[in-house]
């Protein structure tokens, strides 16, 4: 099973403010008013640069990119979730799970202050699609010691479809791989 999730043109629109505003700053701050430059110009500017880099991210995480979720079952019975990101041309394999070694998968918000029950969280991988958390699925999963926080946005019935397929699994071979 494979999901992709759609992109929303928030990311777009707010990459493409950033940009111009650092352009707008930035020849503001390079006028001169009756000859005077501005006070704290270099200051100005530098805000300027902070707010093309920041609209330059945003653009290359979320605009230029995309995620494809895909479940993979195995001859043993078990399924793998994994997570590929495409950048141009470059498909590549951000993360495998076993859903063998899945503790629990629920909705952002769902569950308050899961880390009280399942432990604290030592790993943090964002691969959503969008800004924002609307949509956003959790999976916390144990590699050895450490309890890693998986973030992605897949549809109602593709995570129906991984909590389905979580208490039916019997051996897991592979652990988590970036």
């Amino acid at each position: 099973m494979t999901y992709k999730p759609t992109p929303s043109k928030k990311q777009r629109v707010l990459s493409a403010l950033f940009v111009v505003f650092s352009v707008v700053v930035w020849t503001l701050a390079s006028l001169s008013y009756n000859g005077q430059e501005l006070p704290y110009r270099g200051l100005i500017q530098l805000a300027a640069i902070m707010m093309m880099v920041c609209g330059l991210q945003v653009m290359v995480r979320y605009a230029l990119s995309e995620f494809r979720y895909i479940l993979e079952d195995k001859e043993n019975g078990d399924t793998d979730l994994l997570i590929y990101k495409r950048q141009g041309e470059r498909d590549t394999k951000v993360c495998h799970v076993s859903l063998y070694n899945v503790i629990t998968l629920f909705k952002y918000g769902e569950v308050a202050d899961y880390q009280s029950r399942y432990g604290k969280v030592d790993n943090r991988f964002n691969y959503c699609q969008n800004i924002g958390k609307e949509n956003m699925y959790l999976i916390l999963y144990r590699d050895d010691d450490k309890l890693i926080e998986i973030r992605f946005e897949p549809d109602k019935e593709f995570a129906d479809e991984i909590k389905r397929r979580l208490p039916l699994q019997r051996s897991g071979d592979q652990d988590f791989a970036m």
